[in-house]
């Protein structure tokens, strides 16, 4: 990497459903934030980098109080919500950066070929030998297939799967053709933890499924690997809000919840409402 590169980072990180499913607690969060954008400079022309934390450490945030434990648990993290791939090859550690010819546009007659090794299904996850933190709240990661393509099986698990609007799913042979194109056999297992999420939530229950091809197009159906956060009554707004400031690390907060009807969202004190008069 040449001193003074650079990669674009779009502001939709701000509110990316992958950075909302890191868990911890702020500071740890705080920090996969940070370790994650800074990763981005250093990558080469296909997101590809060294992977041991103590480059890391050394070379993306040398200046920022972390430890080699912090690192591990940061990569150990970002792995986990498919961020980054965080992988072994031939004992040697290395770093893939998820999505990135989405997000960066690199001219074909300026762009240099990775001297890295490209992660596959089959690469060993680096392990973290137990020293992620006990404060973290542990959520299931879905399970990378191993196979080297995919297969009709594969597919027909998707297609089983993914839900009906009215009874019916259309377009079953255009939306295989393009399973079979743009799918990656790393990214089955994901695709099947969004579908599952997909069709439990509110628009498919009211009858708004997209089409199987509109699932799988534009990515769309990563939006869905974490499941959307429930949608909460009015009337237990004010908890939502105290409860929130909990998480966060204010439980000395002592605010009056405002407890709102739950048809008209008026306030009510003492048993009588306080709406506009």
């Amino acid at each position: 990497m040449k001193d003074g590169q650079y990669r674009l980072l779009w502001t939709g990180i701000s509110d990316s459903k992958k950075m909302k499913a890191i868990k911890g607690e702020p500071p740890f969060r705080r920090g996969c934030h940070l370790v994650y954008t800074w990763l981005l400079p250093w990558c080469d022309d296909e997101g590809r980098m060294p992977g041991e934390p103590l480059k890391i450490l050394a070379n993306v945030v040398p200046n920022e109080g972390f430890n080699l434990k912090d690192i591990e648990k940061i990569l150990a993290e970002l792995h986990r919500v498919v961020l980054i791939a965080w992988y072994k090859v031939d004992g040697e550690r290395f770093i893939q950066v998820f999505d990135w010819e989405k997000y960066q546009h690199i001219r074909k007659d300026r762009k240099k070929s990775s001297i890295y090794p490209q992660w596959k299904p089959s690469d060993i996850q680096t392990e973290t030998n137990g020293c992620q933190s006990d404060n973290l709240i542990q959520s299931p990661s879905p399970s990378l297939s191993p196979s080297p393509s995919l297969s009709i099986a594969d597919f027909e698990k998707f297609w089983n799967q993914y839900p009906t609007r009215k009874g019916k799913k259309v377009g079953r042979r255009e939306t295989e053709e393009f399973f079979f194109k743009n799918i990656e056999p790393a990214q089955m297992g994901f695709l099947l933890v969004a579908t599952a999420n997909y069709s439990e939530s509110k628009t498919v229950k009211e009858g708004f499924a997209k089409d199987p091809i509109r699932f799988l197009k534009k990515d769309f159906w990563k939006d869905w690997i974490e499941p959307p956060e429930r949608e909460v009554p009015k009337y237990l707004n004010g908890l939502k809000q105290v409860w929130e400031e909990m998480e966060d690390g204010k439980e000395d907060s002592k605010k009056a919840v405002p407890l709102l009807d739950d048809k008209t969202g008026d306030s009510i004190q003492g048993g009588r409402k306080q709406g506009a008069v």
